[in-house]
């Protein structure tokens, strides 16, 4: 058994000196089996823009106001996680839990009018969170993860946060002997509650898929020679689907959303370490 703990003090500005802890137990009960309880909390300050902003259009432009606040109150996040881990030979398992209640939390109020930074109140999220490993030989491996959340302000709002309730990944790597590696993984976030989908002008937001691709030539090993030591190929690929993303867009225009993915997009290069061993 592992017992863990440790705080962080913050004295910023005019802010009160605000403490911090974090604890926790780390156990093992059985050779393969772990648990753990984690309890911790975090701080952010108010930054300078949220509150000396002060931007007035002119009346040419138009459009709303953007005034910060000083009288903020820092941001905080006191949050609670278990979780069971059980690790074989081949096959590693994580089932876990968790809590998070975030007070004081600092939006942009009226942004479509008067925008003026406020501590809204607070919203407690809770989920559970599943992922797991599986070598099937020491070259090659599958991963996969999945997670359900939900969340509610101290009004009792449901959902307040633009977030899919529920996602899941998934990939695969292999690594041969002559120094190739390739692997693959998904990203599936699921759809948004229907408040947030309601779109204007905007395609609607909704569940979708991003596939990644990974693929290195290590040409050392490839070709059999220590002079190209050091050096390595290297082509990574994200949304090889080509799948176009519209997110809500929250902040600005509530009700419509925003492109967060216009597509496909490759990178290819040459890998070089100093360090050739």
């Amino acid at each position: 058994m592992k017992l863990i703990g440790g705080f962080q003090a913050n004295k910023i500005g005019d802010l009160k000196l605000d403490v911090v802890p974090r604890a926790g137990v780390i156990w093992s009960p059985a050779s393969r089996f772990g648990v753990k309880a984690l309890y911790s909390e975090a701080f952010r300050a108010p930054s300078l823009n949220e509150t000396l902003l002060d931007y007035v259009p002119p009346p040419s432009i138009g459009g709303p106001s953007l005034l910060g606040n000083p009288n903020l109150l820092p941001e905080k996040v006191a949050t609670v996680d278990l979780a069971l881990n059980y690790q074989g030979s081949r096959f590693q398992a994580e089932i876990g839990y968790f809590h998070s209640k975030l007070t004081n939390d600092i939006i942009l109020a009226n942004a479509t009018t008067r925008g003026v930074y406020e501590n809204l109140g607070q919203v407690a999220f809770h989920g559970v969170e599943l992922e797991g490993k599986y070598y099937l030989r020491k070259s090659f491996f599958l991963t996969a993860s999945a997670l359900y959340q939900a969340n509610e302000d101290g009004d009792g709002n449901r959902n307040v946060t633009p977030i899919a309730n529920y996602g899941a990944k998934g990939g695969a790597s292999y690594e041969s002997a002559n120094g190739v590696t390739l692997s693959a993984f998904d990203i599936y976030e699921g759809p948004l509650p229907s408040s947030y989908s309601a779109a204007a002008l905007n395609p609607r937001p909704g569940a979708y898929n991003l596939l990644n691709g990974h693929l290195r030539f290590d040409l050392a090993k490839l070709l059999h020679s220590a002079a190209w030591r050091g050096l390595a190929l290297v082509a990574h690929g994200e949304n090889l689907a080509n799948t176009a993303v519209w997110l809500p867009d929250w902040k600005d225009v509530p009700g419509d959303s925003i492109f967060a993915n216009r597509g496909r997009t490759v990178y290819l290069g040459i890998e070089f370490a100093l360090k050739k061993d």
